[in-house]
């Protein structure tokens, strides 16, 4: 368990590498703003990317979540890959057969 900020409505600590907030009950309906601690520079790939490169940034850079983006425009958010995306069962699953991937 890491440091606990405690306030008198809300606890806050991490646990095991997961950010545990603790609201008092009388608070859960109000809003929280959470552009104060969201990551506004997240990593992202365009949806033509192969995922043969999807994969090496992903694990060269050693991230959890890939922003995927496309749409009109190609700055929409269409997509998250995480951990789970580059496994060989859920890629046959998801595009065939695996072998015949570049």
């Amino acid at each position: 368990t890491g440091s606990i900020r405690k306030s008198n409505e809300t606890t806050v600590y991490s646990d095991h590498g997961k950010l545990i907030v603790k609201l008092d009950e009388a608070h859960y309906s109000k809003n929280v703003d959470i552009a104060a601690v969201m990551n506004q520079g997240a990593y992202c790939v365009a949806t033509g990317l192969p995922l043969s490169k999807a994969y090496t940034m992903f694990t060269t850079l050693g991230l959890r979540h890939l922003v995927v983006l496309g749409g009109k425009d190609g700055g929409e958010v269409v997509g998250v890959l995480t951990r789970v995306n580059f496994t060989p069962d859920y890629i046959e699953s998801h595009a065939g057969d695996i072998n015949r991937l570049d």
